[in-house]
């Protein structure tokens, strides 16, 4: 079970414009970009792991929950820490089986990019259906009610996100760790590109930092996907056999030319036919990179830790969903997932 882990701790200084790696037997790659002089300093780490067996016994919403689960008992363990900074989370399961299951805090992003026989590019879907920011209207509303403010779009006037793993100091004030949990199959993403399954050569997952995303028209699903899509469709024209770490780089350098001002950080995964299940992570600190660190350090070890759990023993858990309710379903209800489903169809009737 391969793993791979990447955070500022592990290269040095000199080195941080220009971190990548591609592995030599799995079709995974990834590129990280400090981005000086904008940025003093690289805040980003990430995960790839792949899994043996470990799912065959869960069904998508199972790993979700348990999913959900790992974020938020890594949010305690940094708590008791003498971190106070925080960080983002855009993590991906592929669970063997044809389905995909995000789990997002704040601004992070994890897509889809969906491919032929011929491996021409037929469209790119966002995976996560929501991204925390206080401008949102419920979020500020949830944030007002636990006691914060939103002042200059942020979250007692000091950070632009809503949630996130850490924080300690804004804990109380709403920054939450209760992730939004999207299940997406490929059949799913093939009825969006009007296709059949079977018509689909391959999927990459493209899990990237809110600096990635800069680089789009507007913060929006559907420009964060349009930009990725014409990005990519420039960088395979004239090859489309290049390996993830250089489409990874490639990306990275369209959103710095498109004036992204952050750390990017594209971690990308290909999936055919016979690739076995993964975790595929990205973690964007803020105020440091101590909780991105930790979280890339440990969310495989602890989500594995709750795969392995019977039905019953998760269950039990203080932070397991059942025990927390109200919370998961606020966000992770088949209500609420269908109410975004209508308005991100919406949205696209009239784009």
């Amino acid at each position: 079970m391969p793993t791979i882990i990447s955070h500022p701790g592990k290269y040095d200084q000199a080195e941080a414009e220009n971190v990548s790696y591609q592995d030599k037997h799995m079709p995974f790659g990834y590129f990280e970009m400090q981005n000086a002089p904008l940025r003093s300093a690289q805040e980003d780490a990430l995960i790839w792991e792949t899994f043996e067996q470990l799912l065959g016994s869960l069904n998508p919403e199972e790993i979700g929950q348990r999913l959900w689960t790992t974020y938020r008992t890594l949010d305690e363990q940094i708590l008791k820490m003498e971190y106070t900074d925080g960080t983002t989370a855009s993590t991906t399961v592929f669970d063997g089986r044809g389905n995909l299951i995000t789990a997002t805090l704040a601004d992070a992003a994890s897509f889809a990019a969906i491919y032929d026989k011929e491996e021409h590019l037929l469209g790119v879907v966002r995976l996560n259906s929501v991204t925390h920011k206080p401008t949102d209207p419920e979020e500020a509303l949830r944030i007002e009610q636990t006691g914060g403010t939103v002042v200059w779009d942020r979250v007692d006037g000091v950070l632009a996100i809503s949630r996130a793993l850490g924080d300690k100091l804004l804990k109380q004030h709403g920054v939450y760790s209760e992730a939004t949990i999207d299940i997406t199959s490929i059949e799913d993403l093939a009825k969006k590109c009007n296709l059949s399954r079977e018509a689909i050569g391959k999927v990459q997952i493209i899990t990237t930092c809110d600096g990635f995303t800069d680089g789009a028209r507007s913060d929006t699903k559907r420009d964060h996907e349009q930009f990725l899509y014409q990005s990519l469709h420039e960088i395979i024209k004239s090859n489309k056999k290049q390996p993830e770490v250089e489409i990874a780089k490639a990306l990275a350098y369209k959103a710095k030319t498109k004036g992204s001002c952050d750390n990017i950080s594209i971690a990308i995964q290909t999936i055919t036919y016979n690739t076995p299940a993964f975790l595929l992570g990205v973690y964007d600190g803020h105020g440091g990179a101590e909780a991105s660190t930790y979280v890339a350090n440990h969310i495989g070890d602890e989500f594995k830790n709750q795969c392995i759990l019977t039905s019953r023993a998760y269950t039990e858990q203080t932070l397991s969903v059942e025990k927390n309710k109200l919370a998961y379903l606020r966000d992770n209800s088949e209500e609420v997932r269908a109410e975004r489903k209508r308005r991100e169809s919406i949205i696209s009737k009239t784009m």
